[in-house]
């Protein structure tokens, strides 16, 4: 009996698979197997969601896990009927399959498994899909119809109605439906429609009607009612009706036009022409017989002819054998026609051959005209202003260009090319954003947006062009805008002068009033220094030689020896000091002297470190120095023992000045700032008083006490810092600490100030 059972499932017509509970595949029939397009030998053992993917049949979505009917009824234990799912197999049209799950469990088992049976129901659900489709697309026609449509049986009973526009319908429709369409209006207007429509029953064909509406609330307006049978085995009609009240307006309208251009015809002062090739006679309208000073409106193609300019002959001969020719091509040429004085009048014409005998050959022909001689005399007026504008253009002594509005050249006179070395069939395949230096393009653009916007007639600047041979030139330019009929921008008028010439003579200039006023600095400078030198001379030199001058005056008179040798010890100690302030003095000298100095690459960290290392030897503690930088820069290019002395000098004045009880804590900076070097040193020691000390902080002073100078390092430190158009000034608070910021100019640092 089981292999009875095998072998009604080996050949069932529906697909069988068997899963277990884990949702692999345990048994799959031939029918399955070709219904979802595997092979039995590659299934066995995998699960069912891994080898197919199911779509839904409404929005074509992928199945998940959870919804699959065999999924489900493993979950569930609940078996499921029917369920129409759809399988895309490689290139093939989407499969429509009818899947159902049920749970099987044999006697004496716990082991669920589900047996899932397959049935291809394509043919179905596809004809169900095309019924639909068909139903939507006859749906989207008749939505789209402005008519109203009803069903009327041969009674004249209105079976079943539809519109879009209800508000064109006399009664609601729904007052309308089962009701005689010839109760509904009056007596007259019943009488036509039943005429109608009973014509169309009895003929088994479309007829048609116009009406207008016989009640106030559509007054004037018009419809047009066709009735057609349904079908051959149908007995009712399709009437519909549809609004014509437009159509007939037009229709109206278009007689009364018609009206008009007959009265326009006669009346306007168009020059008509009408040849009768059969009676060889030609008429003519009164307009033109009043143009040529004629006495009749009867006369010859000869007669015509001999009025024509001898200019123009050739082109009316030629149009007219066209025409004679049976060519029915309209023809349009200008030409000029003589009146009795002699004079020429202009004519614009069209001609036509508007009539054939029976053999096909023409035999009528028209000309209308128009008197253009003022259009002419106009455009004779432009030609002469474009040929002097033309000559002023191309002979200008400035370079001239025509530009369109997205910035090419259409045009250029010669002037500009050779300026800007370019010859006219390259320049005019340029803009001018290609050949402007790209500083100066968005100044360009920015004015040119104002002149188009109209804020501004015109515009000048100074720019830079790109020559041919890759420099750039300095030119003036001054820019207009021409606007077309429309007011909108036609095209811009350039007007280009080089002034690469002056540009560098002022460069020149400027150079020479630089260099003068650095001049003028640097005499003011040296003369603050002479002066300042000359009261160092006289004030720190008279102290120590008018002591030595006294302490000889004494000795002489003094005849103790302990005293004379207590006197020479004082001359000793004055002798020193003299030659401190001169050896100081010379020191002052040698930096003023230098004028052949040789600059170098100088690093601050190394500077720094040789610094700490020269003030250790003389007995500074650097342990209790606390010293931080913060160097942006890693160093300039100076003369490098000035920069020593710099640092020198202003690292040791903040060892000599520290705090009592406070950790000394010197910080150093070096950054850029603009054109600009700044080169900063910050201590908090014990501060100077500015309202004393800052006007002679950097002055040049000493006292008679043996290595005690305060403003002699500093005063060297100034003269080192503006040997170079350099400046230092100070910022200090008793109690607080002192900062002293040097500035440099990049652009003199190679530059020694003589």
């Amino acid at each position: 009996m089981e292999y009875f059972y095998q072998a009604i499932v080996e050949h069932s017509p529906n697909g069988m698979v068997l899963l277990n509970q884990e949702g692999q595949v345990v048994f799959i029939n031939p029918a399955a197997t070709s219904l979802l397009g595997l092979k039995a030998a590659a299934v066995i053992g995998k699960k069912m969601d891994g080898l197919v993917a199911f779509h839904h049949p409404k929005d074509g979505g992928i199945y998940e896990l959870t919804e699959l009917p065999y999924a489900k009824t493993l979950v569930t234990g609940a078996n499921f009927k029917d369920v129409t799912m759809g399988l895309k197999i490689g290139q093939n049209p989407e499969r429509w399959l009818s899947v159902s799950s049920d749970l099987l469990l044999k006697e004496n088992e716990e082991i669920p498994q589900v047996l899932i049976t397959i049935t291809d129901v394509t043919a179905h659900v596809q004809g169900v899909l095309n019924s639909q489709t068909r139903e939507k697309h006859l749906h989207s026609v008749i939505s789209a119809m402005d008519d109203i449509l009803f069903e009327i049986a041969p009674s004249g009973k209105i079976l079943n109605g539809w519109t879009n526009l209800p508000e064109k319908l006399f009664f609601p429709l729904e007052q309308m439906t089962e009701k005689s369409v010839y109760g509904l209006f009056p007596e007259d207007l019943a009488d036509q429609f039943r005429s109608t429509i009973q014509k169309s029953f009895r003929t088994n064909t479309t007829c048609e009607m116009e009406y207008q509406a016989p009640f106030t609330s559509h007054e004037g307006t018009w419809y047009k009612l066709k009735t057609r049978p349904i079908s051959a085995s149908h007995e009712n009609l399709l009437v519909n009706i549809s609004d014509i009240t437009e159509a007939k307006r037009a229709k109206e309208q278009l007689k009364a036009m018609d009206i008009r251009w007959k009265f326009v015809l006669e009346n306007a002062d168009l020059l008509l022409c009408d040849w009768d090739l059969t009676k060889h006679s030609v008429s003519i309208s009164g307009s033109l017989a009043k143009q040529l000073d004629l006495h009749t409106t009867e006369i010859t193609i000869d007669q015509i002819k001999n009025r024509i300019h001898p200019d123009d002959l050739d082109t009316f001969n030629y149009v007219l054998t066209k025409c004679l020719n049976g060519d029915d091509k309209l023809y349009t040429q200008d030409y000029r026609i003589q009146r009795s004085d002699g004079s020429y009048t202009w004519l614009h014409a069209k001609s036509v051959v508007t009539g054939y005998e029976s053999d096909g050959k023409p035999d009528r022909i028209l000309c209308i005209g128009s008197d253009m001689t003022g259009w002419m005399n106009i455009l004779e007026e432009v030609r002469i202003s474009e040929e002097k504008f033309n000559q002023a253009f191309q002979y200008s002594g400035i370079g001239k260009a025509l530009v369109d509005i997205h910035g090419r050249f259409m045009n250029v006179n010669q002037t500009l090319c050779k300026i800007l070395g370019y010859p006219s069939e390259i320049l005019e395949n340029l803009t001018f954003q290609q050949i402007t230096h790209p500083d100066d393009i968005s100044t360009d653009l920015t004015y040119l947006a104002e002149l188009v916007k109209g804020n501004i007639d015109s515009y000048n600047m100074e720019k830079r062009y790109l020559h041919k041979q890759g420099h750039f030139i300095w030119c003036s330019l001054t820019v207009s805008m021409v606007q077309n009929a429309d007011k909108q921008p036609a095209f811009f008028v350039s007007q280009i002068e080089d002034i690469s010439q002056i540009k560098r003579q002022l460069e020149i200039l400027e150079h020479q009033t630089s260099e003068l006023d650095l001049a003028n600095n640097r005499l003011e400078n040296n003369l603050r220094q002479l002066e300042e030198f000359d009261q160092i001379v006289a004030h720190n030199l008279k102290g120590p030689a008018s002591n030595i001058a006294m302490l000889l005056q004494q000795m002489e008179n003094c005849e103790d020896t302990e005293e004379k040798e207590q006197y020479l010890q004082y001359l000793s100690q004055s002798s020193d000091h003299l030659l401190q302030i001169l050896q100081d003095l010379t020191q002052v000298l040698d930096v003023r002297k230098a004028t052949v100095l040789e600059f170098e690459l100088c690093y601050f960290k190394d500077i720094l470190q040789d610094i700490i290392g020269s003030l250790s030897n003389k007995g500074y503690d650097f342990d209790k120095v606390k010293i931080s930088t913060d160097f942006q820069l890693t160093g300039i290019q100076y003369v490098k023992t000035y920069l020593q002395s710099i640092f020198y000098n202003l690292v040791s004045n903040s060892l000599k000045y520290i705090r009592p009880q406070v950790d000394c804590q010197i910080h150093l900076q070096a950054y850029e700032c603009g054109s600009y070097i700044k080169l900063i040193f910050r201590d908090n020691g014990k501060g100077i008083d500015m309202t004393k000390e800052g006007l002679h902080l950097f002055k040049f002073k000493t006292t008679f006490k043996q290595n005690d100078r305060p403003g002699v390092g500093l005063f060297l430190t100034r003269y080192q810092i503006e040997k170079f158009g350099g400046n230092i000034v100070v910022e200090s608070q008793l109690g607080e600490g002192t900062v002293f910021t040097i500035v440099f100019e990049k652009n003199k640092l190679h530059k020694p100030q003589a």
